[in-house]
């Protein structure tokens, strides 16, 4: 990158923090509709904010900005919001916005854009888009930045960009901290937002594409439009930046590959336009790569972008920034030259400052030298996150400030190392457990690839379980060289006093990796992460240095005898064995058979068809029920493993229109026997005939036995019929497990519909349980009785009330939200989806829903092939009117918790008659429930000691382990990524329960 400019990178917003005004914000004016300026803000008297009703957008904005072209800049700001629901906050400049969904905490946001070639509009505007309820906005910080990529030999590449197998690859992240900034990006006069360049007529961006002076011998690109309206988008190319040529255009919504002409080549850049063109033209891309062949032999490696502010740089003293390293697993340095350009020698001190640790160095530098300096420094980065970095040198004692500048780095969840316990110290060289490089933790982990071997030592895997629990750890190899047989096996666990737990309840899968080449967001980045667990079948090979985890299961059967057990992992590695000793301590309580939290997950037969390679409905049933068998012993319910009853209309032998019905409940009963009564499902969505249905991007009323919904007829038969569903389940025994799940995700414009369907279904069944995917909301009230809002539109006030009066509250994940919160992403700490369950306990949520199970491929996406999960982890958008062909993502993993057993969908036709392959956080789903059950336990407990008169001082103690500690999470953004504090609690709460069932 070229050398700092003198200056400072801190740029005026006016009325930053809205302290100044009369009856308004000074230089701020508001755009329309509701908005206040109001206190107290984030950290003065003052802020701003905007309201909505769901049905519009409205902004603060100042026009006194002075941004120049070209730029590189970054805004922060801190938000909340208030019973807001829907839509989203809208930041920063009108060409360049980034939209947010606040939380109702101040937190800060901020983004790094780059300003257009052209500016039309410099304004800043902040504000919200189609929100139903309040966005509050505080404390704008603008800044310049200047971008630093990772540099290898004479190749520079920035984030998204790679080279690997001598193939160099472009993939601008829309999504990251630079947002439409890249490397690449050469300049641009279209808008952009969030994700999206959104380009009219005329308006263009340009990227220029070259891994150092490496010859490219061939290119292609695709490009995704993800919206259109009008117009074409015109593809342009040149290898000189001037003479631009027309390959080809993009007329309508989807994914298109252009293949570059051979007359371009070879070339060591590429420039691509993307312009505008047509009559009222306008159209939104969200994808953007490029690929090409390199001549020679090229060292793989991916890019990365830092973005440095300078605050100080003397004239005297030239610095040029090289990396700030990416602080990966805690170890790392800061690399830049330096030139004496002052005419005399100079001694200097550089000091770098990481997360609030100091490293120095002494330097000495003649006059008119140039030196290369680097300071190595480590940390042990406990959680995530993004952590500053500050780098000054000085001249002098006390010391003149010559430069001073500051960037951050970025630790993802994956590289952190700050967990694990080697087997062996490692100073036996000869010892097999060092040759192989063994170490081990908890299930609550995901272990990369490439992490070092942990700096703890613990010989003996320990872990514990109550009776009726599932139990998992992993041990890793990470060899000192590749071994090509690698065989597994454990023995029975045995308990010195007598008894066993059979090696038989104790499941060996390998840990599997998907490359995960979009972050979903802030919290994931690319590479390889693990999730997928199939099964172990015989020897597999470890390559050197790399990571295998290797996941056990261990299942303690409700007879088995409390206490420790002990037993042997052995592993025979290319004929080196090691021994590894495994310790469970087994509770002496039993987890309920029944599930106290209760559960709704989509699975679709269709896709087990399709990818099982299943031709007869038979075929299809026993797998199926393999999957179901797999749900129950997750103790997660999915949706509808039964088949409904069957209505048999009666017809007028004259006019043959229906004038009566009859149900045939006996597929649906035999059904019910085993998915309720034997495997336990505490839920299930009960599909009712005729009902209306719909989401936020249609409506369709219902239509029963050829009658429309609201016609004489449909009242008198659809009402009959509803009425026999409910009475049977209620004569079964079933009808507390139902609920009619009819209408998703909801906007205001569709609360009079789904009013009138929920009226319908109380006014003829108002025994059975109506839920609806949205937060609680007044206009409905009355008309819900099991609410399900998505995570971070849980507003804890809302459901307390509705819940005394009568409601049931469950929540959502789906491909919302992102980070902060939990998530149900591959690209996400292992221990989302095991404190989900801990977030329902503390705040009193008995339900969770997941939208699928078996999301792997979409039909919009993949229109002819199937998708490979096992290659590709991204959930792809379908349906909501996108047509084949347009490609919309929904997240890593997102409707994906199984994987299918065939890893080659397109090419592998074998019939496969077995169950699913499990991932990491389908264990972790159960992990969590089975806590619930620990908290559901001891609370009992203490309900019913209370109930029997005992001594206050025996239970009220036990009582407070109820709450969970703040430490592992203070609200749903706040949560500890390492299990540690997890782990932790849950023992304090199984000795407490111990102590107090066993009293007399």
């Amino acid at each position: 990158m070229d050398a700092f400019r003198v200056g400072n990178c801190f740029c005026e917003v006016p009325n930053a923090s809205f302290e100044k005004g009369d009856e308004m914000p000074q230089e701020w004016s508001l755009s329309g509709y509701t908005g206040e300026w109001e206190g107290p803000g984030h950290s003065g008297r003052k802020c701003i904010s905007v309201e909505g009703d769901g049905q519009y957008s409205n902004f603060w904005k100042c026009e006194g900005m002075v941004l120049e072209p070209d730029k590189i800049y970054r805004v922060s700001f801190w938000a909340r919001s208030e019973n807001a629901s829907g839509g989203c906050a809208i930041s920063g400049p009108a060409m360049v916005n980034r939209d947010y969904l606040p939380d109702a905490n101040w937190r800060q946001y901020g983004y790094v854009f780059r300003m257009p070639s052209e500016i039309i509009d410099s304004a800043f505007r902040f504000g919200q888009w189609c929100v139903k309820g309040k966005i509050f906005f505080d404390d704008i910080v603008l800044n310049e930045v200047l971008p630093i990529h990772l540099r290898r030999k004479d190749i520079e590449l920035g984030e998204g960009e790679k080279i690997q197998n001598n193939t160099y690859f472009a993939s601008p992240r829309f999504s990251a901290e630079g947002s439409n900034y890249s490397r690449c990006l050469y300049g641009h006069t279209a808008f952009f937002n969030t994700n999206r360049w959104c380009l009219g007529e005329g308006a263009y961006v340009i990227y220029r594409h070259n891994a150092g002076n490496i010859l490219q011998k061939n290119a292609t690109l695709k490009i995704n439009i993800n919206y259109y309206t009008a117009g074409k988008c015109l593809v342009e190319v040149s290898n000189d930046g001037r003479n631009f040529e027309e390959i080809g255009d993009c007329g309508k919504p989807g994914l298109k590959e252009f293949i570059i002409p051979e007359k371009f080549f070879p070339a060591t850049e590429i420039y691509v336009r993307l312009s505008g063109t047509g009559s009222g033209c306008y159209f939104q891309i969200n994808e953007y790569s490029y690929e090409a062949g390199l001549a020679g032999e090229t060292e793989d490696f991916a890019g990365s972008t830092q973005f440095v502010e300078l605050i100080t740089q003397d004239k005297n003293l030239k610095v040029e920034i090289h990396s700030f390293g990416s602080g990966e697993y805690g170890r790392d340095a800061v690399n830049f030259s330096l030139t004496n350009t002052s005419g005399k020698e100079m001694n200097l001190l550089a000091r770098l400052e990481v997360a609030g640790r100091e490293f120095s160095k002494p330097l000495r530098i003649k006059k008119g030298e140039t030196i290369e300096v680097e300071i190595p420094y480590e940390i042990q980065f406990k959680e995530p996150g993004e952590f500053p970095v500050m780098l000054s040198i000085t001249e002098g004692n006390p010391g003149r400030i010559l430069y001073c500048s500051r960037s951050t780095i970025e630790i993802s969840y994956l590289n952190l190392r700050n967990y694990g316990y080697r087997i062996k110290d490692g100073l036996d060289k000869s010892d097999p457990c060092n040759k192989l490089g063994l170490w081990w933790c908890e299930g609550t982990y995901k272990i990369s690839r490439n992490r070092p071997l942990p700096e703890k030592v613990c010989s003996t895997i320990s872990i514990s379980a109550a009776k009726n629990e599932y139990e998992p750890f992993q041990l890793v190899l990470r060899p000192e060289k590749d071994l090509e047989t690698v065989t597994v096996q454990i023995s029975n666990l045995e308990r010195k006093e007598g008894g066993k737990i059979s090696k038989e309840n104790i499941t060996i899968d390998l840990v599997g990796y998907v490359d995960v080449q979009i972050p979903t967001d802030e919290m994931g980045i690319p590479g390889p992460w693990p999730d997928p667990l199939p099964h172990y079948k015989g020897a597999f090979s470890v390559r050197a240095d790399r990571n295998q985890p290797i996941w056990f299961t261990v299942y303690v059967p409700p007879d088995a005898i409390a206490g420790d057990y002990t037993g042997v992992v052995t592993l025979n590695a290319d004929r080196e064995i090691a021994r590894v000793p495994v310790n469970l301590h087994v509770w002496n309580f039993t987890l309920p058979e029944e599930t106290h939290l209760r559960s709704g997950f989509g699975f679709n037969p269709e896709n087990v068809r399709r990818y099982h390679n299943l031709k007869s409905s038979r075929e299809l049933r026993e797998v199926c029920r393999l999957y179901y068998q797999n749900f129950a012993a997750h103790r997660v319910c999915p949706y509808t493993p039964m088949r409904m009853p069957r209505v048999k209309f009666l017809r007028d032998t004259e006019t043959k229109k229906v004038i009566d019905l009859n149900v045939d409940f006996t597929d649906f009963d035999t059904d019910c026997e085993y998915f309720l009564n034997e495997l336990g499902f505490n839920a299930f969505r009960v599909l009712i005939e005729g009902m209306g249905w719909g989401t936020f991007h249609e409506r369709h009323p219902g239509v029963f036995a050829g009658y429309r919904q609201g016609t004489v007829e449909y009242e008198a038969l659809w009402g009959k019929y509803l009425k026999i569903i409910q009475d049977h389940l209620e004569e079964k025994g079933w009808l507390k497990r139902a609920y009619i799940y009819w209408f998703d995700e909801p906007e205001p414009k569709d609360y009079p519909f789904v009013i009138e369907g929920m009226k319908n279904i109380n006014k003829f069944a108002p025994k059975l349980a109506r839920m609806l995917t949205e937060e609680p909301q007044p206009e409905l009230y009355g008309n819900v009785d099991l609410w399900c809002p998505v995570l971070h539109n849980y507003d804890s006030k809302r459901a307390h009330e509705r819940q005394k009066a009568g409601d049931e509250m469950w929540w959502y994940i789906c491909c919302s939200p992102h980070a902060p919160y939990i998530g149900l992403f591959i690209d996400h700490p292992a221990i989302d989806l095991r404190i989900w369950s801990w977030m329902s306990w503390q705040y009193n949520v008995h339900g969770l829903l997941i939208w699928e199970t078996t999301w792997w491929t979409s039909p919009a996406a993949f229109p002819k092939k199937p998708q490979n999960p096992w290659l590709d982890p991204m959930s792809y958008q379908a349906g909501y009117g996108l047509q084949q062909g347009q490609v919309g993502y929904w997240g890593n993993g997102d409707g994906r918790f199984f994987y299918p057993p065939n890893q080659d969908p397109v090419n592998d036709k074998t019939k496969y008659l077995e169950g699913p392959v499990n991932s990491i956080r389908w264990e972790m789903l159960r992990e969590g429930i089975e806590d619930y059950e620990y908290f559901w336990l001891l609370h009992d407990k203490i309900e019913k000691l209370k109930a029997s008169g005992a001594d206050k001082k025996i239970y009220e103690e036990a009582g407070k382990l109820l709450n969970v500690p703040k430490e592992i999470f203070s609200d749903l953004t706040n949560y500890a990524k390492n299990p540690e504090m997890l782990y932790r609690h849950r023992e304090k709460v199984a000795r407490k329960l111990e102590e107090l069932l066993n009293m007399q």
